[in-house]
């Protein structure tokens, strides 16, 4: 059995913390050390994808002592580390070199034996000119398991669904002819996602910001016997966004169920301070990070569904119709405020033949 996660970015995330940072780093060590129990109970190998730290160049103190006292603990667990671009430069001078007194530590391609299988590791690397001989390496040695820290060609990131365009499947021997692997367990995107059936993306196992939504994050264990593979969920706080346009759906919202995550909740006038205190605040009293964003109810102006403007309108005539749709105060005179508006529009300059180049 292969216990495999990625891009755990351990540090002091601001982003919904109520102390600077120090909660969201015991969230990220609490994963951490999920990971090594269940490679443990399972009599597992534990291989991390890239990417434990954030910043490229420097460890935040505490993330790095935190982290290096969890890997200690579990000793009987095999280990191996692959760099991430966020770990640092390869050639032995990645971030994670305190730990290879606990673990292997790969910053550069190889091929491994774990757990008795013939595996190939490809860390990050930034370039991809040794990637042809390392796949002609490990088809050699027959290599049947792939583990990486590459982002891939199809593979989406984050909500907006964007596909990125990076190295094709085939650069990896994934598909075609010439396919090498009989699976492939990648890190770098944070999306959780299976790219084909034989090829996944394990996803940043908390989520980190906004655009992190994935309900089931955590690791992937893979069963080297039967060959299968099953995403197991970790316990972290998970970042929720409602949208709504009725109170309806959050009212129906499970007392509770909103406990313990970071919640966004966006809505329309309905999404007043007394619908927060009773349906949110009463009801999911453990949340851990509350947002709300309430926006006023869209309207059809009047002018535009009459057809009243048109092309060739005067500013006064255009003025008078803005009036009379949404009159100013009374103790406005109106043609005191048609005359500012006219005055203020006489005095618009228009930009210059350079500026419109």
């Amino acid at each position: 059995m292969i216990v495999f996660l990625a891009d755990l970015h351990l540090h002091l995330w601001k982003d919904c913390s109520m102390n600077g940072g120090f909660d969201r780093l015991d969230d990220g060590l609490s994963v951490l050390r999920q990971s090594l129990e269940l490679a443990q109970a399972s009599n597992a190998t534990w291989v991390f994808g890239g990417d434990l730290k954030w910043h490229r160049t420097l460890w935040h103190q505490q993330a790095l002592n935190g982290a290096m006292a969890i890997i200690a603990k579990y000793k009987s667990v095999p280990k191996i580390m692959l760099s991430g671009q966020h770990d640092g430069v390869g050639n032995k001078n990645t971030g994670l070199r305190p730990f290879s007194r606990d673990a292997q530590i790969i910053e550069e391609p190889d091929i491994l034996t774990i757990g008795g299988e013939t595996c190939a590791v490809w860390p990050w690397a930034p370039t991809h000119d040794r990637l042809n001989a390392f796949i002609d390496t490990a088809r050699k040695m027959k290599a049947r398991v792939l583990f990486a820290h590459a982002m891939l060609k199809g593979s989406a990131i984050g909500q907006s669904g964007y596909t990125s365009k990076a190295l094709p499947l085939e650069a990896f021997g994934m598909v075609g002819r010439q396919r090498v692997f009989e699976q492939a367990f990648f890190g770098d995107n944070h999306k959780q996602q299976s790219v084909t059936p034989n090829v996944h993306y394990v996803g940043s196992p908390l989520g980190l910001k906004w655009d992190e939504t994935d309900p089931g994050k955590g690791c992937i264990t893979y069963c080297l016997d039967t060959r299968s593979v099953k995403r197991v969920r970790m316990e972290a706080p998970q970042y929720i966004i409602i949208r709504q346009e009725h109170k309806d759906a959050v009212c129906r919202i499970k007392a509770g169920r909103l406990n313990g995550h970071f919640v966004r909740v966006v809505g329309g006038p309905w999404l007043t301070q007394s619908f927060v205190d009773e349906w949110l605040i009463a009801r999911h009293s453990g949340i851990r990070f509350l947002q709300v964003i309430a926006r006023p109810q869209a309207t059809s102006s009047g002018l535009a569904r009459g057809g009243k403007i048109h092309a060739g309108l005067t500013d006064e005539k255009l003025f008078k119709l803005y009036m009379d749709e949404d009159p100013p105060d009374e103790d406005l005179p109106r043609a005191a405020v048609l005359n500012t508006m006219l005055r203020m529009a006489s005095e618009a300059v228009a930009p210059s033949e350079e500026v419109r180049s």
